[in-house]
């Protein structure tokens, strides 16, 4: 079940939880966000966030295809039943009272619940893929922009040779 973004004031603590194959992943507010103090990690790390939520995207959109065929299947198998328990009764029914009937079905209900949360999970990690790819664009034009700055005051080489470094650093660790 999907619940509202969590939020105590604080953006750092906005979370939104969405499951995908019986795993919750929880996106923060953050996620989006540049850190200008660590541009190293950003270009990093952006990326892989792309490509892993990109991947949890599609693995949401064949979860929501998945809960659309339990629902027709629930509806078909519900209305099948229906029909079948009249026959044994001798009761006349419509096709209205049996769609009716299939809506009031706790089975049915259940089914279309879980579909309703996969179109949102599928929704909030589209957004989050999106909102990622917008954020490594951006860090590419910074990027680029500060190593055309560099460049043009005869830093360029210190650029390449710190991010170099800071690269070292992390792989090291």
């Amino acid at each position: 079940m999907p619940r509202e973004p969590v939020s105590n004031g604080d953006a750092a603590s906005d979370v939104a939880r969405v499951s995908i194959e019986g795993r919750t992943i929880e996106i923060t507010r953050t996620l989006g966000e540049i850190n200008f103090d660590n541009l190293t990690k950003e270009v990093q790390e952006a990326g892989g966030q792309v490509v892993w939520y990109g991947t949890l995207a599609a693995r949401a959109y064949s979860q929501q295809r998945r809960r659309k065929i339990q629902l027709e299947i629930a509806r078909a198998e519900v209305s099948k039943d229906l029909r079948r328990e009249a026959a044994r009764l001798g009761e006349k029914t419509t096709e209205r009272s049996i769609e009716e009937n299939v809506l009031l079905n706790d089975r049915v209900q259940n089914v279309e619940s879980a579909l309703i949360d996969a179109e949102e999970h599928a929704m909030i990690l589209t957004a989050v893929q999106r909102a990622l790819e917008e954020k490594q664009r951006t860090l590419r034009m910074i990027v680029g922009t500060l190593a055309r700055e560099l460049d043009a005051s005869g830093g360029a080489e210190s650029l390449r040779e710190t991010m170099r470094q800071k690269f070292r650093e992390r792989d090291d660790t």
